[in-house]
């Protein structure tokens, strides 16, 4: 068994990570070991300016800053867990932050969309649900989003 797959299923025993998740994690750690081999490096054992490295390539061919915090997050869980197991001897990430992301502001309407649009639609549009009273209390509850 790989150490990846290793740290798939600690992910998957441990803290009960989902299948979208545990593919998400593959895919980056895939992605970082190919790196790493492309260059003659080991997955457990990379240089700290590599990742400095591969991160600005990233952004050069036009990740975003949520994919590379992603991957980020994934490579440090990976190596607290290697550490925690013994199998790296050293974090190569302590001296590398996440990036801050900031939450995307919700959606705006034109003073026309307003106009042409109901109160139940309008919120559709921003929140991406309905609130409707519920007859047996009358207090408002929230629906899914569903096209009109």
């Amino acid at each position: 068994m790989s150490v990846i797959d290793a740290f798939l299923d600690a992910l998957w025993l441990e803290q009960g990570a989902s299948d979208h998740t545990l593919a998400a994690y593959r895919r980056d750690l895939t992605a970082w070991q190919s790196h790493l081999e492309s260059h003659g490096e080991a997955l457990l054992a990379p240089p700290p300016e590599r990742l400095s490295e591969w991160l600005a390539s990233r952004r050069e061919e036009g990740y975003q800053l949520r994919s590379n915090a992603r991957l980020l997050s994934t490579l440090r869980s990976f190596y607290r867990w290697g550490r925690l197991n013994n199998q790296v001897e050293s974090d190569p990430l302590t001296d590398i932050k996440l990036p801050r992301v900031i939450p995307g502001l919700p959606n705006t309407l034109e003073e026309d969309e307003v106009e042409r649009y109901s109160w139940r639609q309008i919120r559709r549009l921003l929140w991406g649900f309905v609130t409707v009273p519920c007859w047996s209390c009358c207090t408002p509850v929230a629906y899914g989003y569903q096209s009109w």
